[in-house]
């Protein structure tokens, strides 16, 4: 008898051990309309909506309004102290997809200076994030910062995104559109993106107009004319692109300045090391305030691959 009480008890608590760890990773509950699904995507409509998402990073989503300040939930989620909480973490990361169906978010604030990984959404892989307008963002954080991403972690598909006016201020890897992409083994892919005006601001390195640290991505079609500063690696589309990756059929308009002593300065890209750039150009002032020089085009070049591409020497200053 005693042993059958034990062996019985055993079984109760291990059977309570599964349970737990598997109602672990069932996905919460949305109250938002639709199923989740890529025939019937959960339907956001406001920022509670929004914010939703979190409850479901690997489902699909789309936007069927426009969000600003007068919109359900601004107060909730966006005008507070820190701003926005961004949608993914290294610890719980965005793995589906939103598709904005045109519409555009306005007013998007965060005030994160501690921060990594920052911007509408904070990490994103395995997805897609597309057709969207974000205007007027006002972004602060501290690493791995942009208006719609900090960190693309790889397979992840970015398009028919456009910025306007952003203000988009952290330390390293700072871009308008996007931190950082790609991970050791995969990169992602960014085409027909664009960010026009407003400014993006680094204290340290890999600062960009569309991204600050392009690791084996390949974007296509991109524009920026936003204007970017920091110290090292600063470019008008890219601050440093790296390992494989590539940029086509891409340009940039945005003034820079770096503060680089090793020349790391460029209209276009600030430093690329095995790397492919094809039918590109820079045309917007540069400048670089160090002892360093800098690039019309690109301020650093290393074991690369530049095809049909050219910069403005009289819009540069550069020869």
């Amino acid at each position: 008898m005693n042993r059958k009480l034990i062996s019985g008890f055993y079984l109760f608590a291990a059977l309570a051990v599964l349970t737990t760890v598997f109602a672990f990773n069932v996905p919460t509950a949305s109250a938002l309309p639709g199923s989740g699904t890529s025939a019937d995507p959960y339907e956001v409509s406001d920022w509670s909506d929004l914010d939703d998402i979190k409850n479901n990073l690997d489902s699909n989503f789309v936007l069927v309004n426009n969000l600003d300040s007068d919109t359900a939930g601004y107060s909730t989620y966006v005008n507070t102290s820190n701003g926005w909480d961004p949608i993914g973490s290294d610890e719980n990361r965005f793995a589906g997809n939103l598709d904005g169906q045109g519409y555009t978010i306005n007013g998007l604030a965060i005030s994160r200076d501690t921060s990594d990984y920052i911007g509408l959404f904070g990490w994103a892989e395995n997805g897609s994030i597309k057709n969207l307008s974000i205007t007027n963002p006002n972004i602060s954080g501290q690493n791995r910062v942009g208006s719609l991403l900090g960190m693309g972690n790889g397979n992840l598909n970015v398009e028919n995104i456009v910025i306007e006016s952003p203000n988009v201020d952290g330390n390293n890897s700072v871009g308008g559109l996007i931190g950082f992409t790609g991970d050791t083994y995969t990169g992602d892919e960014i085409v027909s993106c664009s960010v026009y005006g407003g400014t993006v601001t680094g204290t340290s390195d890999m600062i960009g107009g569309i991204v600050g640290y392009n690791y084996i991505s390949t974007f296509k079609k991109c524009f920026s004319s936003a204007s970017v500063s920091g110290n090292s690696l600063i470019g008008g589309l890219a601050g440093k692109s790296y390992s494989g990756s590539s940029i086509k059929n891409s340009y940039s308009i945005g003034n820079v300045t770096g503060d680089d002593s090793n020349g790391q300065v460029g209209g276009l890209i600030g430093g690329d090391y095995h790397f492919t750039i094809e039918n590109c150009y820079g045309t917007g002032s540069v400048q670089n305030n160090g002892s360093g020089g800098y690039g019309g085009l690109i301020g650093e070049l290393d074991t690369s691959e530049v095809k049909n591409c050219y910069w403005d020497t009289t819009a540069t200053g550069t020869s």
